[in-house]
């Protein structure tokens, strides 16, 4: 999933959130593949607020 942010940060959305759900429901992510793409979502919007990764440098 795609993960779009404004440039000053404060707000976002995922994109494909619809087509990633259908994929689970037909089995092709399994609940391993979930719980990693879980941890890297938390892992981008820990980023995002701590202004940290590819954010570092972003406007305010």
């Amino acid at each position: 999933m795609d993960l779009v942010v404004d440039p000053d940060l404060s707000t976002f959305t995922w994109k494909d959130e619809d087509e990633y759900a259908h994929v689970r429901r037909l089995g092709i992510v399994t609940d391993t593949e979930r719980r990693a793409v879980e941890a890297a979502r938390a892992q981008a919007l820990s980023m995002i607020g701590e202004r940290s990764g590819p954010f570092a440098d972003a406007s305010t």
